[in-house]
């Protein structure tokens, strides 16, 4: 990129920004109008950032007039997940606890409110679709996005979960009540895990634990997740035991000085 073209572009990187995050796992396709709509800017300037974005790669756009990701936004994925030292630490204790327990085992942090998933493993080819490191998620009604609410000050965790969107109901047993949500993440706090049992969808629990980085503070959870036949109820206890272990054995490795109290 040459001096010139980099002064003239500057000014509207934010705009092109604004413009990249429109996109999501649930809408990773977007006519011009839907962006138009989205971003709130002249119809004039979006077309020329659109234009500049497509030139380098971030953005494509294909016959049928919809827009999507280019490969240049896709080649940052890995690059941005090995900048996270708790992924690279994660990724062997995962792998044995995913095989200890035949389960998906997965790591995630908060991101806007969201569940953010950095790593997930998984020895069973069929479930891995479903836990992607990149992909965001409800954190008030899935067990890793519980554990991260619990580490936050209770006054701020509304504001927290209404930048995702507020408790938005997911199946019959998700929390929709700040009552609830308050209670349910008391308890977190008091017993050092989180569980989802179908709140996310039915026929899936999770169990999670907190990850402390060397200052003592949850900078990440820790936990698996499977079908309600392969995590039945009487089993629960048992993996609540062996991810928490998990846990605490990330904490060691990230310099925690562990202590089970939040």
């Amino acid at each position: 990129m040459n001096i010139a073209f980099a002064k003239q572009v500057t000014p509207s990187v934010a705009k092109a920004f604004r413009i990249l995050e429109c996109f999501s796992e649930r809408r990773p396709r977007l006519t011009f109008a839907e962006l138009a709509e989205q971003v709130d800017l002249p119809p004039t300037t979006l077309r020329r950032l659109l234009a500049t974005l497509e030139s380098l790669d971030y953005v494509q756009h294909d016959p049928l007039g919809l827009y999507r990701l280019g490969p240049r936004a896709l080649a940052l994925s890995p690059a941005a997940l090995a900048g996270y030292d708790v992924r690279n630490q994660a990724l062997p204790v995962l792998d044995d606890l995913a095989i200890l327990t035949s389960l998906n085992a997965n790591l995630g942090t908060l991101y806007q409110g969201r569940l953010l998933y950095l790593a997930c493993v998984s020895h069973n080819v069929t479930r891995r679709i479903f836990s992607v490191p990149g992909r965001l998620a409800m954190a008030h009604c899935t067990a890793l996005g519980k554990v991260m609410l619990a580490s936050r000050p209770l006054d701020e965790v509304p504001s927290i979960v209404a930048l995702a969107g507020g408790l938005v109901k997911r199946t019959v047993h998700t929390r929709t009540t700040w009552e609830d949500l308050e209670a349910e993440l008391a308890q977190v706090r008091e017993r050092g895990y989180a569980v989802d049992d179908e709140e996310v969808a039915i026929g899936s629990r999770c169990i999670a634990a907190p990850v402390r980085g060397q200052s003592g503070e949850v900078i990440a959870a820790l936990g698996v997740n499977g079908t309600t036949e392969e995590i039945e109820r009487d089993r629960i206890p048992e993996l609540i035991s062996v991810v928490r272990q998990s846990a605490e054995t990330l904490s060691y490795k990230l310099g925690a000085a562990f202590a089970r109290e939040w």
